[in-house]
């Protein structure tokens, strides 16, 4: 039996296109959630001079 990775390479995709794919969208939840942090979080915590 095949992979199903091997199922999806006659429509051209690659392993290394998905894993592409998949860093991109991990790299964009990242930088999403340190955006969060910066813009939200962080000036509130600093304003009331806690860390928590």
């Amino acid at each position: 039996m095949d992979q199903w990775w091997e199922q999806l390479r006659p429509v051209g995709v690659t392993v290394i296109s998905v894993l592409v794919i998949v860093h991109a969208l991990a790299a964009t939840v990242w930088t999403g959630g340190h955006l969060v942090l910066d813009l939200g979080v962080l000036p509130r915590a600093l304003r009331a001079q806690r860390a928590k």
